[in-house]
């Protein structure tokens, strides 16, 4: 069996183009110098090499993190 965690952040407007690329290490937009996304690229890298997967999407005017282990 598969499970999967979904997290939503209301009122949280992401451009696409980093929503696009925020879990690709070395290939990201940065929303400002001051946003720490970091934590995101990790929990995606580590999510992938134990054959699980990490998404972001717009949901709601939000935002929506789905986790798949």
């Amino acid at each position: 069996g598969r499970f999967a965690i979904s997290i939503y952040i209301d009122d949280l407007d992401v451009p696409q183009p980093v929503l696009e690329t925020m879990c690709q290490p070395w290939n990201h937009n940065m929303l400002t110098q001051s946003f720490d996304y970091w934590g995101m690229v990790i929990a995606s890298v580590i999510m992938e090499k134990h054959g699980g997967n990490l998404s972001i999407e717009r949901s709601n005017g939000g935002m929506k993190i789905t986790m798949l282990f």
